[in-house]
This record gives structure tokens, C-alpha cells and sequence, in this order.
């Protein structure tokens, strides 16, 4: 494996294996590919090619992150523990499960055509355990059984490094999180491995912070009481955890009431943009967390490098402006549903949507800004940034912006560059003019308001480098 002075642990997340035997062609399988930022008939030509690179870096362990498979079809596990099998001849592999692995709402598909189908064979959360007790559970020093029948583990690990591997499915109470009995069973072994004199390292599916802003990643992304979760980790002695399910790439420090610092390290889906690899390497005195991007995959043949995943992931916006243009409105509605907005939304939105439809390809900032500036008086955007932008298109930006979201600022926007200035003026628009008509809704100020942080969080990629990292142990 590794040096043996250092720890070298790999982790994956989200890698939503999709079984081509669901179907890969065909009006219904198009419309659900190109509404998902994630790919699908190329998942697993995907992870072959990530597991490939992993045996490059040779970790002391391969940690998965949940979501493993696409919505808890039978087929695409069986795939995924056939590939997991083979890659653990060589080095271990530890997993976490979650509600995708066992289909929670339902919703397994495969598609024939323009039909869409519901009858997947799926697992039960029961039957997840023994099927993947060979990656994880196995090596456990102890193990927690919860009701769903999944289990919380820990792994010893070189050099005093312990994992945690967390379900978080259920809390009892109808949210993502721990029964209350599990939760005192996770705190009360953190701080004894801590106390001990051990790294301990976390991982689950869950948000425990809302990365970015809450607008993007609170509700349902995090945990319900993820405050009080963090806290009781971090104070229990908890400093690293690795999360999934955003989709994000991003790492934010968590500081409790006494001072007790946790770094929460949010992992991409790896078959989607960014298709990020994350490494944490420990030795005696440092922890180093880096990222790296999936190089490419060959799928059918065929090589793609990772401006497939930027393509896939920018198409998103394009296929809904598109889609709003369209003259067959249930060809719109079908697309929004995938979206996951209703009926009712999308027909309020669609004439929004067709506007900016029409408008997007030739609009640019310069030219919008211009007329900004008329409407307020000349008070939004400085000249000087409108030329140094010149001819930058409005669906460049939203473009590059989305990446901006998923990747954590590959691209950084320094505060008073032109590009900051442009951007932070256009998202700006409503706080100001909640601030100039006086308006006292505190929903709405908390709304406009979060729109700045969220968007000054995008551009710059916060306070801490979310592709390399080095802090003491």
C-alpha cells in the first residue's frame, strides 16, 4: 500500500450505477438523460474508468459515499459488486448506503421507447447489509444495526486513523438523520477513539452544513437537525467527514461553541460533472485533501475526455430554455416534471422560460447592463467592467456559474474583478430594490439577502481551497 507513515484513503460518492439493461435509447430514456446532471448509460464505463486511476494512487482504502446505485435497481448492484469485487482483490473497499440504494420513493424505471416502465426489481434495505457486507462491515471493530437494517461501522485503520461509516437514511421521524439510540452510539465511540489519541475520520450520504448557502443545500440535502449533529461530532472529537448527495464539490471548516474544529468535506457525484476523486493523506503531523477530476472513460469504443461531464451538466439549462420554446407544450411539460416541477409551475414559468429563451444566445452583458444602468440611473454597473466583459453572453455566464456550483470555483472570481462586479450587480437587483421600496417581509429580506452570500460563495469558492488542502492534524 502506502508509506507506512502516512494513511492514504480515497474517497468516491454518488456513483448512481445505472444498469444498461434499463434502457439506454428512445424518447422516455433521452428526455430523463438530458434533465439529469448526472450521466446514465455511461456509469459504468465511468467508474471502470475511476477505479482504473484509484489503482494509480493505491490507497490504503477506497471509501464510497453512497447513492451507489441509480434508484436501488437489482441489476445495477449486482453490476456494481461485481466491479467492487474484482478492484478489492487489491485494495479494500468501505461503504456507506443510502436511500437511492434501496429505492425509498419508489421510483425505479427502465424505458422502451416513449414508455416508461415501473416494474424494477429493487432491494430492500435489509437485503443491502449481506450484499455488501464484504466491503466495509467486514473489517468493522464494531458495527451499529439500525432499523432499517442497514449498519453504522467503524474500521481501524494505519497510523491511529479510525473510520466512521454513518447511515443517516431515517431519523424516526420521517428525515434524513439518526435515531436516538444510534446517535448516542456514534458520539460515545468518536470520543472514545478520540480520546485514545485516534484521527477519526467520518463519512456519510447527508449534508451535516449547508455548503454555499442554505438556499442550495439545506432542505432535504442536509440532515434535519444538522446542527446538532455537527456540534455533537465535532465535540466528540470528530475533524474530518466526507459527504455525498449535493453533487457539490466543496469544503467548509465547522467550528463548535467550545472551539473544536470539523471540516466537512463535500464529494461530488463522480458521474457527473466534476467527476471528482478525493484523496486525504494523514501522517503524523498533517492531513492533505486533494482532488482531482476524472481524466476521461471510454464508453462503446469511443474516448471522452472530462469536457463530456461540462457538456452533459451545461445542457441543462440549454434543454429547458429549449424546451419552453417549443411548440408542443406536454413535450415542455413532460421535460419540466423531470425537473421535478409540477404541472401547474411549469405552464406560470413557461412564458419566463420563452423569453429568456429567445433572448439568451444574443444577449450580453454589456447590452443588459446598459439598460440596467438606464432603468437605475447609471447605478448598477461601472463602464468599465461592461467593456472589460464586452461581448460575454448572459448564458455564458449561467453556464459557467453552474459549473462554478458543482466543481467549487475551479474558476475563481476575485472580489472587484469585472466579472465579480458584473454578476454580484445583476444577482443583486432584487435586495436592492427590496431596500429601496422599504419593504419589511422578513422572508423576502432573508431571501434577497441570501441570494448575495450564495452568490459571492459561488464566484470566489469561499474561504478554504476546495481542490487542495493541508491543515494539522
Amino acid at each position: 500500500m502506502q508509506n507506512s507513515n502516512k494513511t492514504t484513503l480515497t474517497f468516491i460518492a454518488d456513483t448512481h450505477h445505472y444498469s444498461e439493461t434499463l434502457g439506454t435509447s428512445g424518447e422516455a430514456y433521452e428526455r430523463r438523460s438530458g434533465t439529469d446532471q448526472k450521466c446514465l448509460r455511461e456509469t459504468g464505463a465511468i467508474i471502470d474508468a475511476a477505479l482504473e486511476e484509484i489503482k494509480g494512487i493505491n490507497p490504503d482504502a477506497l471509501m464510497i459515499i453512497g447513492d451507489i446505485s441509480d434508484d436501488g435497481e437489482k441489476a445495477s448492484h449486482l453490476e456494481m459488486i461485481e466491479k467492487l469485487n474484482k478492484f478489492s482483490e487489491k485494495i479494500p473497499v468501505c461503504v456507506t448506503l443510502a436511500t437511492h440504494d434501496w429505492c425509498c420513493d419508489g421510483n425505479a424505471r427502465r424505458y422502451v421507447g416513449d414508455k416508461v416502465y415501473h416494474d424494477v426489481e429493487t432491494v430492500t434495505s435489509e437485503e443491502l447489509h449481506e450484499m455488501y457486507f464484504n466491503f466495509g462491515p467486514n473489517r468493522a471493530k464494531e458495527e451499529y444495526i439500525t432499523h432499517l437494517g442497514t449498519s453504522s461501522y467503524i474500521v481501524e485503520l494505519p497510523n491511529d486513523v479510525v473510520l466512521f461509516s454513518l447511515i443517516d437514511d431515517q431519523d424516526g421521524e420521517g428525515n434524513s438523520g439518526f435515531m436516538p439510540e444510534h446517535l448516542e452510539w456514534i458520539t460515545d465511540r468518536i470520543k472514545k477513539e478520540a480520546d485514545s489519541g485516534k484521527l477519526v475520520i467520518g463519512m456519510e450520504h447527508h449534508l451535516l452544513y449547508p455548503h454555499i448557502s442554505p438556499l442550495i443545500t439545506d432542505n432535504g440535502t442536509c440532515c434535519k437537525k444538522h446542527e446538532m449533529y455537527i456540534e455533537k461530532f465535532a465535540e466528540a472529537g470528530m475533524r474530518f467527514l466526507f459527504v455525498g448527495h449535493s453533487h457539490i464539490q466543496r469544503i467548509d471548516k465547522y467550528v463548535s461553541p467550545t472551539g473544536k474544529e470539523l471540516y466537512e468535506i463535500n464529494v461530488g457525484s463522480l458521474v457527473g460533472y466534476p467527476a471528482p476523486i478525493v484523496t486525504l493523506t494523514a501522517d503524523e503531523d498533517t492531513v492533505k485533501i486533494e482532488t482531482r477530476k476524472l481524466s476521461g472513460f471510454t464508453y462503446n469504443g469511443e474516448k471522452y475526455t472530462s469536457r463530456y461531464f461540462e457538456i452533459h451538466a451545461q445542457n441543462l439549462v440549454g434543454r429547458m430554455l429549449s424546451s419552453a420554446k417549443s411548440s408542443d407544450k406536454e413535450f415542455y411539460i413532460k421535460d419540466m416534471r423531470e425537473y421535478g416541477i409540477g404541472r401547474k409551475t411549469a405552464l406560470k414559468l413557461r412564458p419566463v422560460l420563452k423569453a429568456l429563451a429567445c433572448t439568451a444566445d444574443k444577449m450580453t452583458v454589456k447590452t443588459l447592463g446598459k439598460i440596467i444602468n438606464a432603468v437605475t440611473l447609471g447605478t448598477t454597473f461601472s463602464n468599465s467592467d461592461l467593456d472589460e466583459l464586452a461581448d460575454k453572453r448572459i448564458i455564458d455566464i449561467v453556464n459557467e456559474q453552474l459549473l462554478s456550483v458543482l466543481d467549487g470555483a475551479c474558476v475563481k472570481h476575485p472580489e472587484g474583478s469585472a466579472y465579480y462586479n458584473a454578476v454580484t450587480g445583476f444577482v443583486g437587483l432584487p435586495d436592492r430594490a427590496v431596500k429601496r421600496l422599504k419593504i419589511k417581509d422578513e422572508k423576502i429580506n432573508r431571501l434577497t439577502s441570501s441570494l448575495n452570500t450564495a452568490i459571492r460563495e459561488i464566484l470566489t469558492g469561499g474561504d478554504l481551497d476546495n481542490e487542495t488542502l493541508t491543515v494539522k492534524r
